[in-house]
C-alpha cells in the first residue's frame, strides 16, 4: 500500500500539435503505479486536436490539468508548466513518447534512498513499433558538478547521459531557478542550458539505470523540432552556459571544451551553413569542388546536411538503413544496398553516434568500397583551428544574422 506521505510528482507535458502519438502517451501516464502526481498538459498553440484529447483525460481524471497558451516554444511551454506546478518534484515528458507504468515510483525510490536533487534514468528510442538504441547513464551518487566532468566522453557525439529533461527527477526549487534563469530566445538546446544550469545547484545527483522511457524521433515530434538556423541560438546558449560555470566550477577550461563540443553538435544537428566556409564538408575532411557525394544516414544530422548541401559539390545519393521509413517521411532516401549503383567520390556518414557510425564503416569495408572513399566526423576537424575561429566568431552573432560567406576557407 502506497504511503500517504509520498511527496508530489509534477509531470508536465508540453504540445504541439501531438494527436497523432498524444493518447498512447497520456494513458501511459494515467496508469502510473504512483498515484500522487499531477499531469500537467501544457498546449503550445496546438492547432489540430490536441485541446480536445487533452479535455476528454481532464474530464475523466481529475490529476490532469490544461493550460493554453500562444506558441512560445517548448522552452516557454516548460516554464509555465513548472510555475503552475504543485509538487515538490518534477519530470517532463514529450507528448509523442510514452513511459512504464512505475516511471515516477521507481524515480522516486532511487531518490528517496540517496537523499539525491536529481536523477537521471535511460530511455530508449521506439519507431515503427520497434525498440532501437538505448541511452546510457552514469553511475552512484555524485554531485552535479562531477556530471558536468564526466557527462561526455572522449568521442565527439558520445554522451554519458541519456536524456537531459527526460528521464529525469528534478527537485522543483532547482529546476525552477534554472528556468527564472534561462534565457526564452533559446529554441534549439534550452534542454541542456535548464540541466547543465541545475546540476550547477545539485549537491547530490543519482541515476537510474534501466529503461523507463521510449522516446520516437519523428519529424512532427515537439522535441525534434527546431527552427533550420539555431546560430542565434548557439551564440546564446553558449554564453548562458559558459557565464553559468564561470563562477562555479574549478577546472573550467576542461568543461569549456565539453561545452563547446555541444555547441558544435547543436551547430551540425540544426545550423550547419555556419560551417559553409569550410573547405569541403565539416567536420568530414577536405573536399574538392566538383566531388560526388553520397550520404549516409537521414536522420537529423544527415537531413541537415541534405538540405544545406554545399553548391561546389555534387550529391549523387542518399541512403539509410531505415529508407522505407524516411521515404515515408518525404525524404528522398534509397536502400544502401543501391549505393554501389551509385557514382561517387566519397560516401559521408552522417550519424551521430560513434558506434553506429564504427558499424557502417565496417559494413561498407566489407562490401570491399575502398576506406579512402569512406568519411566520417573527424575529431581533428572538431577540435581544429578553424572550429576555434567560428566559435569565436559565434560571439559576433546578433539576432538579425544572415550567413553568406564571401570566401572559401583554406583552413586546417
Amino acid at each position: 500500500m502506497e504511503r500517504k506521505i509520498d511527496k508530489l510528482i509534477s509531470i508536465i507535458v508540453p504540445i504541439y500539435n501531438g494527436e497523432r502519438n498524444l493518447v498512447e502517451c497520456l494513458d501511459s501516464l494515467k496508469t502510473q503505479n504512483y498515484s500522487n502526481i499531477e499531469i500537467i498538459l501544457i498546449d503550445d498553440g496546438s492547432k489540430d486536436r490536441t485541446a480536445d484529447i487533452c479535455h476528454r483525460y481532464i474530464s475523466e481524471d481529475g490529476r490532469f490539468r490544461y493550460i493554453y497558451q500562444k506558441n512560445g516554444g517548448q522552452n516557454a511551454a516548460r516554464k509555465n508548466g513548472v510555475e503552475h506546478a504543485l509538487g515538490d518534484w518534477v519530470m517532463f515528458v514529450d507528448a509523442d513518447d510514452f513511459v512504464t507504468a512505475d516511471y515516477c515510483s521507481s524515480f522516486k525510490e532511487v531518490q528517496s534512498k540517496t537523499g539525491a536533487d536529481i536523477v537521471f534514468g535511460v530511455q530508449q528510442r521506439y519507431q515503427d513499433g520497434k525498440y532501437g538504441r538505448k541511452s546510457q547513464v552514469l553511475s552512484g551518487v555524485i554531485s552535479g558538478i562531477e556530471v558536468l566532468e564526466n557527462f561526455l566522453k572522449p568521442r565527439f557525439f558520445e554522451m554519458q547521459l541519456g536524456g537531459v529533461l527526460f528521464p529525469v527527477l528534478f527537485s522543483k526549487v532547482i529546476i525552477q531557478e534554472s528556468f527564472m534563469k534561462m534565457d526564452m530566445r533559446i529554441r534549439y538546446g534550452e534542454d541542456w542550458g535548464c540541466t547543465i544550469y541545475s546540476l550547477l545547484s545539485a549537491k547530490r545527483v543519482a541515476f537510474l539505470p534501466r529503461v523507463t522511457y521510449f522516446y520516437r524521433q519523428e519529424a512532427s515530434s515537439c522535441n525534434h523540432l527546431h527552427t533550420k538556423s539555431t546560430v542565434v541560438d548557439q551564440k546564446l546558449l553558449r554564453g548562458f552556459i559558459l557565464h553559468s560555470i564561470a563562477t562555479s566550477i574549478r577546472n573550467y577550461k576542461f568543461i569549456q571544451k565539453k561545452i563547446d563540443w555541444l555547441i558544435i553538435q547543436n551547430l551540425l544537428l540544426g545550423g550547419y551553413e555556419y560551417f559553409s566556409d569550410f573547405f569541403g564538408l565539416y567536420p568530414f575532411g577536405k573536399i574538392l569542388p566538383g566531388k560526388r557525394i553520397v550520404i549516409y544516414g537521414a536522420g537529423v544530422f544527415g537531413e541537415e546536411i541534405h538540405d544545406k548541401f554545399p553548391k561546389n559539390l555534387v550529391l549523387t545519393g542518399w541512403v539509410d538503413r531505415q529508407y522505407s521509413y524516411y521515404k515515408s517521411l518525404g525524404k528522398h532516401v534509397s536502400p544502401v544496398n543501391k549505393l554501389l549503383e551509385m557514382e561517387f567520390d566519397y560516401v559521408i556518414i552522417a550519424v551521430t553516434n560513434p558506434n553506429t557510425a564504427d558499424s557502417i564503416v565496417n559494413d561498407l569495408l566489407d562490401e570491399r568500397i575502398p576506406e579512402e572513399k569512406i568519411l566520417r566526423v573527424e575529431e581533428k576537424w572538431i577540435d581544429s583551428e578553424y572550429t576555434e575561429r567560428k566559435l569565436q566568431e559565434l560571439e559576433e552573432v546578433n539576432e538579425n544574422y544572415c550567413y553568406v560567406p564571401s570566401t572559401i576557407s583554406q583552413s586546417t
